[in-house]
């Protein structure tokens, strides 16, 4: 682009020195030079470092994509089914339906204040960190599945739902996968391994989810959901593997 400046870049790795591991700190650190904002290149890729522009042939998101037995809006075959269950969680997220979720936020933001607070007192160090995970996650759980996690900000399930997440997307970040940027690295043997791994936990978790709301749902104990409205609906439910 035209009278932006970009960052300078070497052969093969182009702009992903620069970039390293930790890309926030790294590019508020060169906007002081570059400015707010400035192009980067990775591969044959360029783009805005807010606004990445990505290549199609990414293969460690090929394995991500991939479920083993789990269907969801963004892996399953487009069809019918697929169309009205989109329509199905469209009509759960506008904008008279996200003002029904408001109880939701005031509980998770409440639990979140009321713990800080408590750890104040007790002059402990406070990292607000596994406080926003946790109120981000309970949203999602809460409108997706009709549940929420009970415990703290170091609950196991709570903390491995989040580094699941968190390593799938830098999985799909155009300068966290090299291989995708770098050919040759994908000569390396088991250069997907992550990948797989972290796509079969991620499946792991889905299907706990989803097994946990079917049970509620037959018990008639389930919460108002996007999951249990599909579910209850026939015409609206995706093909189960």
């Amino acid at each position: 682009m035209k009278n932006l400046p970009e960052l300078p870049g070497v052969p093969i790795s182009r702009s992903l020195l620069l970039l390293g591991k930790h890309h926030e700190r790294n590019c508020a650190r060169l906007a002081k030079t570059y400015g707010d904002v400035f192009q980067v290149v990775c591969r044959t890729a360029q783009g805005t470092v807010d606004q990445e522009s990505i290549s199609t042939d990414l293969a460690a998101q090929d394995v991500v994509s991939e479920t083993q037995g789990v269907y969801t809006l963004g892996t399953s075959p487009w069809n019918e089914s697929v169309k009205r269950v989109r329509k199905a969680a469209a009509t759960a997220l506008n904008r008279q339906a996200v003002q029904t979720y408001l109880p939701f936020i005031d509980l998770e933001s409440t639990s979140s204040l009321n713990e800080l607070a408590q750890q104040a007192k007790r002059g402990s160090d406070i990292d607000p960190n596994g406080y926003l995970q946790r109120f981000s996650l309970n949203i999602s759980l809460t409108l997706n599945y009709g549940i929420r996690i009970q415990g703290g900000v170091h609950d196991q399930t709570l903390n491995g739902v989040v580094a699941v997440w968190r390593e799938l997307a830098n999985i799909r970040g155009v300068a966290h996968g090299w291989q995708d940027n770098i050919l040759l690295l994908r000569l390396w043997p088991g250069y997907k391994k992550n990948a797989i791994r972290f796509r079969a936990r991620r499946d792991e978790y889905i299907l706990r989810f989803f097994d946990a709301l079917k049970e509620r749902i037959a018990a008639g104990a389930a919460h108002p959901c996007i999951a249990g409205n599909v579910l209850k609906d026939p015409e609206a439910r995706l093909a189960e593997s």
